[in-house]
């Protein structure tokens, strides 16, 4: 699933310079591939030992101070400590809600780091350059996590949590991206670039929605009340993102919303797929989308 995050940051970025390069990662798995069965005797993996470090020893490693707002050259200051103590052990990172790191990883994920990008007291030239810092940062973040996670050195929770923040993250960059259209000029000889860029975008988009529904049903890897906190996340941003999607992914992304409804494996997720469901329907109903 979280190879879906990949593709619309890369997409992203093209975008804004107004190049037309294509992105190359790998495609994520589409809703309509349905979850392996359990293995025989598989279980969630148990809970890797918290090697963490404190604030006080990632801000002398060059982390941004945690207790601040992080603003994007700050997340991808964040990202190079990360990398780099990453490389002495995933246990090392930043992990949630834990004594040690939780108020490092919570800085991290937090929402009013998005909350400058929103600002339109500022003009849209000024923080779309920092919007790509920060979802780059961001992203490059999600990955060193997704690394270190099949080997067993994060927990499910870190995961979720990465992937809420990316989908609230993903949220702002459309906005940002909507925004930033309507500055272009027609007449430029990389207008059709960019305008190929924004369908590139919708298109990865579809991914980023059917990747994170699909995660939803992975049972072997992320625990009842981890997936359950995830519905939540969802339900806050799928209903601004479902509308975007192109039509063919929008009828697929509904398709498997009602599927999930009746679908036994998932009644622990219960009532959350199901106000879920409601407030992408509400969304599309007050949508002009295509």
């Amino acid at each position: 699933m979280y190879r879906a995050f990949t593709l619309i940051f890369m997409v992203l970025v093209p975008v804004g310079v107004g190049c037309d390069t294509r992105p190359t990662a790998a495609p994520a798995q589409t809703a309509t591939q349905p979850p392996a069965p359990p293995a025989p005797g598989r279980t969630v993996p148990p809970t890797p030992a918290d090697e963490s470090l404190t604030p006080e020893e990632y801000i002398r490693l060059g982390m941004p101070a945690h207790d601040r707002v992080w603003l994007g050259h700050d997340m991808a200051q964040a990202e190079k400590v990360l990398v780099s103590v990453a490389a002495g052990g995933g246990r090392r990172l930043p992990r949630y809600r834990s004594d040690r790191s939780g108020a490092v990883f919570t800085r991290m994920t937090a929402t009013e780091n998005l909350d400058g990008l929103r600002n339109r007291g500022t003009t849209i030239g000024v923080r779309f350059p920092l919007a790509i810092s920060h979802f780059q940062a961001t992203n490059q973040i999600l990955k060193l996590y997704l690394g270190v996670f099949v080997k067993g050195e994060v927990r499910d929770s870190e995961m979720v949590e990465l992937v809420g923040s990316q989908l609230r993250a993903t949220v702002v960059a459309l906005d940002l991206v909507d925004e930033f259209i309507p500055t272009l000029d027609k007449d430029d000889p990389t207008y059709s670039n960019r305008m190929r860029g924004l369908e590139r975008i919708r298109g990865g988009l579809g991914g980023v929605v059917a990747g994170s529904l699909q995660t939803l049903t992975e049972r072997e890897t992320h625990r009842a009340d981890e997936r359950a906190r995830l519905v939540g996340y969802m339900e806050a941003t799928l209903p601004r993102l479902v509308p975007r999607l192109l039509p063919g992914s929008r009828a697929e992304t509904l398709t498997r919303l009602e599927a999930m409804q009746t679908d036994p494996t998932l009644a622990d997720l219960q009532p959350g797929l199901g106000r879920l469901r409601e407030r992408v329907l509400a969304a599309l109903d007050g949508s002009s989308a295509p």
